[in-house]
């Protein structure tokens, strides 16, 4: 038989799979070992917001308080960033906050102060309290002889922004003031004649937009002799006029003239322009066409001017 020649293996085919299993064995020139991923940077997972200091509960209009923001990141460690966060409130016109956290209270209410750092966001409610108003007037009361005359009042409030209101609780004293602009103030009125036989007396009450009021006593003495009633005392028309009585009740013996001061505005008298003891006053109201409200007075007058006339109010409706 012929012997078959023995077949080496391929010098080339060694050499690749040398190489192969280099590779997959990760062997290299320097004989290291596999590179190890980098772990990915730590997040901000979340921001508290909380006030700096002890000090909590809510503020009064003017007041500021300090907040301070805390990023806590995904690795569990927390970093202050109450200078790089973005602050932010849900109600400005209730308090406001600057870009480093301060904040400051405006008017009463509720409202949510924000931080936000690198796109999360922490947040607390804040409240504010109404203005505290402590109210006091001088002086506390006013005494008038039967003629009335004019009376002052000096309003002294806490704060600035405190508004108020000044009304009287008697028919026979008309008035009504209101504070335009805050804080302390003054107001005047005028009491009115007393031709009744009895004294009078009245409240203007002063009080706040917070509810604190404190009230200043009006008193008119009784007239000493005659005395001179309209009764009713007060009538109002609308803008298309008409017609309107009035008795008057008078001491017996006391003569009186009845004095328009409303002519001018469209009433005249019809019947009773004078008389002695009791009387019928009647008058007409002409039809007008004003865009306010407008008032006045008939009065009954007696002839000496010694004691106090008596008063009917005629209100003129606006158109």
């Amino acid at each position: 038989m012929l012997a078959l020649p023995v077949r080496r293996p391929s010098l080339v085919l060694v050499s690749l799979s040398f190489a192969a299993a280099c590779f997959v064995a990760a062997c290299g020139s320097d004989g290291g070992s596999p590179t190890t991923p980098t772990p990915p940077a730590p997040s901000v997972s979340s921001v508290q917001v909380k006030t700096s200091g002890e000090v909590a509960g809510p503020l009064e209009p003017g007041q500021t308080r300090q907040l301070a923001a805390t990023a806590t990141q995904s690795t569990g460690t927390t970093s202050d960033v109450t200078q790089q966060a973005v602050w932010q409130s849900s109600a400005t016109g209730v308090a406001t906050v600057s870009p480093t956290g301060l904040v400051t209270a405006v008017s009463a209410g509720d409202v949510e102060i924000s931080a936000t750092f690198q796109n999360v966001r922490g947040a607390m409610g804040v409240g504010v309290l109404p203005t505290r108003c402590d109210l006091t007037i001088s002086p506390a009361s006013a005494a008038f002889n039967a003629f009335g005359g004019p009376g002052s009042v000096q309003v002294q409030v806490s704060a600035a922004s405190c508004r108020w209101t000044a009304r009287s609780d008697a028919a026979w004293l008309p008035f009504t003031f209101e504070s335009t602009t805050g804080g302390s103030g003054s107001f005047s009125y005028t009491a009115p004649p007393n031709s009744t036989t009895s004294p009078r007396t009245a409240n203007i009450v002063v009080t706040t937009s917070t509810g604190q009021s404190v009230a200043h006593a009006v008193t008119v003495e009784k007239t000493s002799g005659c005395s001179y009633v309209a009764e009713p005392d007060a009538a109002v028309f609308p803008a298309s006029g008409g017609t309107g009585q009035f008795n008057v009740i008078a001491t017996t013996g006391c003569t009186w003239t009845i004095v328009n001061g409303l002519q001018q505005l469209g009433v005249s008298i019809t019947q009773g322009w004078s008389g002695t003891g009791n009387g019928l006053v009647r008058y007409t109201v002409q039809a007008h066409t004003r865009t306010v409200d407008a008032d006045g007075y008939i009065e009954i007058a007696g002839l000496s001017g010694a004691y106090p006339n008596g008063r009917h109010r005629i209100v003129l409706q606006k158109r």
